[in-house]
């Protein structure tokens, strides 16, 4: 099934359907209707489901009471920015393994790059996101789950 939000480079994955949908736990943060909705669909194609909140208050409360294996957090935020965010769900004393934290953010210049690690992001994606960048971050995010 194609859609008019895939990618060229996406061709390969386009119509894939998992045998079963993955067991991670990802919470998805972004303010932008529109975005969410892409990127809610783009994980679904890579055959993940993930919960949804608009804010990174939101974020920070819902990961305060929920284990997530990843959040994949927008940068530029209304309330509370993904910085903030990130910094404060890294200060909370979960009875769980911390979330991975991805960066999702326009801003695709080194030192945006830096400022997000710094906050505490493990990991970086440039918007407008691109299937087959989700799916190689994705990925590599879980390599990095199963090391520790």
């Amino acid at each position: 099934m194609q859609d008019s939000n895939s990618d060229s480079a996406a061709t390969p994955l386009e119509g894939r359907r998992g045998p079963d949908p993955s067991p991670l736990r990802l919470l998805l943060v972004e303010d932008n209707g529109i975005n969410l909705k892409v990127a809610v669909r783009m994980l679904q194609r890579l055959g993940y489901h993930a919960e949804t909140v608009c804010d990174g208050r939101e974020a920070v409360n819902t990961a305060a009471a929920t284990p997530f294996d990843i959040i994949l957090m927008d940068v530029h935020m209304p309330v509370l920015d993904g910085l903030e965010a990130t910094k404060e769900i890294r200060k909370l004393d979960l009875p769980w393994r911390q979330p991975k934290i991805v960066a999702m953010t326009a801003a695709a210049m080194a030192d945006d790059e830096r400022r997000c690690r710094d906050a505490g992001m493990d990991d970086y994606l440039t918007k407008p996101i691109k299937l087959r960048a989700l799916q190689e971050t994705l990925e590599r995010v879980t390599r990095s789950l199963e090391q520790t």
